[in-house]
């Protein structure tokens, strides 16, 4: 049998934020199955469905339009709704301008998971948590038909060279906290619990390390590349107030050293805090 169809995330909208530059994508109904054993024999003899968990994740190389639209302590859906648009690929052409499928979640939230600024552009890569109104509703509405939203791409950043870094990776750390009630199929509560927000910074130097406790990063930078090559004068940046960092290794032939930041709360800032967003 032919393959007569083919999709690509090309858009999801953050309220009336259209974030475009999307590079990897996965749209997932995570299902936990409950099982009827046959103690008599080999094979059991039911199944059924637990509870679906319903999620989004996408990475997108619109770094400011992304940190600025979800904040280190998530964006509730209730408020701003998540839009995703699947294009359509056409036969012998490009994408479909009304073949869009959009998958909206109106309630849950939006965290954000890692920055990676290592070769190449940066990117975010956010997650879309949708939980259902009642228990037993799908958290998702699916439709048909839909334009191409107009995005506006072209936000360039790379690793700025921060201290001599050569490239980090940010791990968020938002673990999100869901509920449900009993015998729902689906989870009807999600947010981030007490202590729910871990950061954790990597970035390499080609510094030999001391041993032990490194000297604390208190920022890395994130430099935007102008059209036409050239860097920009509006960096992001992000500040550590208050972090303990590490070495974790040493490598490569030309001795490169990686270490491990942990940022923590000082009482008046965030882990981290974000500028440049402006």
């Amino acid at each position: 049998m032919s393959a007569t169809e083919q999709y690509r995330l090309c858009a999801v909208a953050l309220g009336t934020t259209v974030i475009g530059q999307i590079v990897d994508e996965e749209y997932s109904e995570e299902v936990s199955e409950l099982l009827a054993a046959d103690t008599g024999g080999l094979y059991n003899r039911g199944s059924g469905q637990d509870v679906s968990d319903v999620r989004l994740r996408f990475t997108t190389q619109q770094v400011k339009t992304a940190l600025a639209t979800v904040p280190l302590t998530g964006l509730k859906l209730s408020t701003d709704n998540a839009v995703a648009y699947f294009a359509k690929v056409e036969q012998g052409g490009g994408l479909q301008a009304n073949a869009c499928v959009t998958v909206t979640l109106a309630l849950g939230i939006a965290i954000r998971v890692s920055e990676s600024a290592r070769d190449g552009l940066a990117a975010e890569t956010i997650e879309i948590i949708g939980v259902s109104a009642d228990g037993t509703t799908h958290p998702a509405v699916k439709a048909t038909g839909v334009a191409v939203p107009t995005t506006t791409a072209a936000e360039m950043y790379v690793a700025g060279g921060s201290s001599g870094v050569q490239g980090h990776d940010i791990d968020w750390g938002v673990a999100a906290a869901m509920a449900r009630g009993d015998g729902d199929v689906f989870f009807t509560q999600v947010g981030i619990p007490p202590a729910g927000i871990q950061p954790r910074v990597r970035w390499s130097q080609k510094t030999f390390p001391a041993l032990g406790l490194a000297t604390n990063l208190t920022t890395v930078t994130l430099r935007e590349v102008s059209q036409g090559g050239g860097r920009g004068a509006s960096p992001i940046t992000h500040t550590f107030n208050q972090s303990q960092a590490h070495p974790r290794r040493v490598g490569g032939s030309d001795v490169t050293a990686e270490y491990e930041l942990t940022p923590t709360f000082d009482g008046t800032n965030a882990p981290i805090v974000t500028t440049g967003l402006s």
